[in-house]
């Protein structure tokens, strides 16, 4: 498939998407820069959500089971 192609199939389906930044992040000048760089590809019209785990214990997939 010609990657023009491909380019335009991938953004229609990822208006469909939700895309989650999983930050695990404790000092504020990182995780002021992921919410600000989510806010610019929210601008952009991207789907996306940051979330954030209180309990940092295991590993980094559990986020998604604990902030749903």
């Amino acid at each position: 498939m010609p990657s023009s192609q491909f380019r335009r199939i991938v953004c229609s389906q990822l208006s469909c998407a939700v895309l989650q930044v999983l930050d695990d992040s404790t000092d504020r000048t990182t995780r002021d820069l992921v919410d600000d760089k989510v806010v610019e590809w929210r601008e952009r019209g991207v789907n996306i959500e940051v979330m954030r785990r209180t309990n940092r214990a295991g590993y980094k997939a559990g986020a998604l089971k604990e902030v749903r």
